[in-house]
């Protein structure tokens, strides 16, 4: 069973800005969403455009993630993700930070080397006119919370929540209605964590604002799914000097029926 991970999109206060126009149905303002279905599409099939990203302050990352894009249909083209090196939204030193190359067009997400930085960037390289407009879903650059151990048992995973209407006729027969199928649900624990751990999940917790921001979760089999916390509040104890409890973590998954990376 290998260790959690999960990881923020931390999107407030991020600007989102093209080297060109966006299609008008598709703006980039549903980057903003937490929504990977709310795409943003260039208006133009432009060489060399990039997708600009201010993290508004120096900001850790160490992750990207991507979700509903067609970058991989993209012939003839090098994507990357740069930061520049002396934080100069003019990339007047842009360093790459990651390629991106055979992934499908899907989700991924993917490591890059820790580093500090407040502009950051898609490059769509290329020599020509490119084959098609790049769309883009869901984008996350940020700082991962990766626990040094994993989650203690009782756990539960994937368990589905149904959200039914139920009322008599007048007859005295049941009758029930639903507008959706099953929400995926887990319930984890972290116990007896050090300090390292819960200074962490403060930060993470933060980061996601309690149960309003969904976020990336890989489980303990390496299954990567789109959730959010169940509550807002942050449950963690204090068990004994440098000992903690997470107390219960719940997860429930964005999207019904929702299928892993």
């Amino acid at each position: 069973m290998s260790n959690p991970i999960f990881y923020p999109g931390r999107l407030a206060g991020v600007a989102f800005t093209g080297s060109e126009a966006a299609d008008a149905s598709y703006p980039l303002t549903n980057l903003s969403t937490y929504d990977p279905d709310d795409k943003w599409q260039s208006n133009t099939t432009a060489a060399n455009q990039t997708l600009n990203i201010d993290l508004g302050s120096a900001k850790t990352v160490d992750f990207v993630a991507f979700e509903n894009h067609n970058f991989d249909a993209i012939a003839d083209l090098s994507i990357k993700l740069q930061y520049d090196s002396a934080d100069n939204p003019a990339f007047s030193s842009p360093a790459d930070a990651y390629t991106m190359s055979g992934h499908g067009n899907g989700r991924l997400i993917a490591a890059v080397s820790s580093v500090s930085k407040r502009y950051w960037r898609i490059m769509f390289a290329s020599t020509g006119a490119l084959s098609a407009k790049p769309y883009l879903g869901n984008l996350f650059i940020g700082e991962k919370f990766a626990p040094a151990y994993t989650f203690v048992f009782p756990y539960s995973a994937k368990n589905e929540r149904f959200t039914t209407a139920r009322a008599r006729s007048i007859s005295g027969k049941l009758r029930t209605a639903y507008s959706f199928g099953g929400i995926l649900t887990w319930k984890i624990r972290f116990d007896m964590m050090d300090n390292t751990w819960l200074a962490a999940w403060l930060k993470f917790h933060q980061a996601v604002k309690g149960a309003a921001c969904p976020f990336y979760y890989t489980d303990q089999d390496g299954a990567t799914w789109y959730v959010a916390l169940s509550n807002d509040s942050n449950d963690a104890e204090s068990i004994r000097y440098q000992l903690n409890s997470g107390s219960d973590l719940t997860m429930e998954s964005f999207n019904v029926d929702q299928n892993p990376l």
